[in-house]
């Protein structure tokens, strides 16, 4: 009974390592390695990867079927049961388009291909879904990374991805940070958060002006005050003659506007010695 438990229980996790993969059967000619990857996958097997990512990481790309003619066919677009973000993004219908061109195939155009997800609003604006992890076995190449409407034609165009694929660099996504390259809309927070953050700071421009201000204002008082008690004493020695001294204007005037800030400091300024001389007009009586 143990041993066939144990076979059975063998027999499951083998199972499952066998469904849980990603693969294809499809084979490139030489002549489209410009194709592949950083890795060395063909765009066969970077589609797998993908599609995969949609479908609990189980996924199968056969080779191209050939017709009665010997002539290979296309790929299908998702229908309503097989569209999905993965299958409906920008990236796989370029890898697909360019796992078939390398097998001498044909290929939908960008319009055909995304009729089913267009209905079903599962189009995003980057080459792979925001909310899709791009697994960890693969990257994306920058020629499948590139809007498809924007091909001649809107049809995969392999003259202008070779030209493209030469760069030999992978795109950006929010999912996949080994890559790099064009950056998709999740880099605009990204780059929104940075802009945010290099701007100047408020709070310490506030304090210094502030403080600046406060600082005046106390060399102005400490002036004051130091004129203060000579002013004081020239009064005690002057007398009874010194009582007919014009009392200053007790009132500050309103600066003019965009008046600087020794203009206020030269306002309290004249308002202390104000108090002064009233300090003298008091200590006579």
């Amino acid at each position: 009974m143990k041993a066939f438990f144990a076979g059975l229980i063998a027999t499951l996790l083998g199972g499952s390592q066998v469904l849980a993969q990603i693969q294809t059967e499809a084979t490139c000619a030489a002549s489209f390695s410009w194709q592949e990857n950083s890795l060395n996958q063909s765009p066969c097997l970077i589609a797998a990867y993908l599609q995969g990512a949609c479908s609990a990481g189980v996924w199968d790309l056969p080779a191209l079927p050939r017709a009665a003619d010997g002539s290979r066919q296309a790929y299908n677009p998702p229908d309503a049961t097989a569209r999905n973000p993965c299958t409906c993004s920008w990236a796989v219908y370029n890898l697909i388009s360019a796992c078939a061109a390398c097998q001498d195939g044909a290929w939908a155009s960008w319009s055909l291909w995304s009729t089913n997800c267009t209905i079903a609003n599962l189009i995003a604006s980057q080459p792979f879904p925001p909310n899709v992890q791009v697994p960890s076995g693969t990257v994306i190449p920058e020629y499948a990374g590139k809007d498809p409407s924007t091909w001649t034609g809107s049809r995969f165009n392999v003259t202008e991805a070779r030209v493209i694929g030469s760069h030999n660099i992978e795109i950006s996504t929010t999912s996949s940070p080994s890559s790099t390259g064009s950056a998709p809309s999740s880099s605009n927070t990204s780059s929104s958060s940075n802009d945010a953050s290099s701007g100047p700071a408020v709070g310490p421009i506030v304090g210094g002006v502030v403080g600046g201000i406060l600082g005046l204002l106390l060399i102005a008082v400490l002036a004051a005050f130091l004129l203060c008690p000579a002013r004081f004493r020239r009064g005690q020695k002057a007398g009874a003659s010194e009582s007919q001294e014009k009392q200053p204007d007790g009132t500050i005037s309103q600066p003019p506007a965009g008046g600087s800030v020794l203009t206020y400091i030269l306002q309290i300024t004249r308002l202390i010695r104000l108090w002064c001389h009233n300090s003298i007009l008091s200590s006579r009586s």
